[in-house]
């Protein structure tokens, strides 16, 4: 009986991130390289003339799509490679930086999915032009509304540029760990409001706001305020009850799990032009804590 694949490889299949050289600024570059233990092995035997096929799951996305053709160039066997877009069970944070178009219906409701299950979600907005009525309707649950334009401050600005923000930072001792300075800067900052979420069981609060003279700068209008710059959702659920089958007098005790929300208003947060360019700046140290 003829063997068709010499070698099957069950496991992971990633990205390795390799440092290729600085740019203008002394700011690092990376370059993206398929790696992962199984598929190395299967593309060394490949190499020596062995039939391989590989069994695993990447995300739906640029770089599944990217791992998946850069194996099959080598000829390795892809027909057991799954590819999803849902949320991975194990993922400790879903960041999503420099959100500038709306959530598909499938990707909002994978994101609730996920924080429903006790996931830990971070967003960073990017320009946003247009609705995004996906990416609002998840705000709007977890207490949150983004207002229209972009945030100006005449007393927290840098040197008279309103739209270069020191927002006003608060929040508890973790959140504050590390920053002697407490200045932090944001550059065309989208602007939200807190409101009433979609159930008791989340709680909402601001760590980052304007002062009383931010301004929500549209095209046609300029409406005064003190905006949210920075937000974070936290949710308990209670999952099912659980009891404890070794013990004959154990009381059934309910499983919690927290999920957490949190938004920033502006990608400029994590821009290296900007915190490098002023060393007391903390933006790194806050998104750190915040994450």
């Amino acid at each position: 009986m003829e063997t068709k694949y010499d070698v099957i490889a069950l496991g992971e299949l990633l990205i390795d991130f390799n440092q290729a050289a600085l740019n203008d600024n002394g700011n690092y570059l990376y370059e993206a390289a398929a790696g992962g233990a199984p598929c190395n092995v299967l593309s060394m035997l490949q190499k020596l003339g062995r039939k391989t096929a590989f069994i695993g799951k990447v995300g739906k996305d640029s770089f599944g799509e990217y791992l998946k053709e850069t194996i099959e160039d080598i000829g390795i066997n892809t027909d057991n490679l799954l590819m999803t877009s849902a949320v991975p069970d194990d993922c400790d944070l879903l960041i999503m930086n420099g959100i500038s178009a709306d959530l598909t219906t499938e990707e909002k409701d994978q994101i609730e999915s996920y924080m429903k299950s006790g996931g830990d979600v971070m967003v960073l907005l990017g320009n946003i032009e247009g609705d995004v009525p996906n990416l609002d309707a998840l705000l709007k649950e977890y207490g949150m509304q983004r207002v229209n334009g972009y945030i100006a401050d005449m007393e927290r600005c840098y040197q008279g540029n309103y739209y270069y923000i020191f927002p006003d930072i608060s929040g508890d001792s973790d959140l504050m760990n590390g920053m002697s300075t407490q200045m932090v800067m944001m550059v065309n900052a989208q602007g939200m409001e807190l409101t009433d979420s979609e159930r008791d069981t989340i709680t909402t609060t601001s760590f980052m706001t304007t002062s009383s003279n931010g301004y929500a700068v549209t095209e046609d209008s300029q409406e005064k305020g003190t905006y949210v710059l920075g937000a974070i959702a936290e949710e308990t659920i209670e999952g099912e009850d659980v009891t404890d089958e070794n013990e004959e007098d154990s009381d059934t005790e309910t499983e919690t799990v927290k999920s957490r929300l949190t938004v920033i208003t502006s990608e400029s947060m994590l821009d290296s032009q900007i915190t490098d360019s002023f060393s007391t700046l903390e933006n790194l140290t806050l998104f750190a804590n915040a994450v």
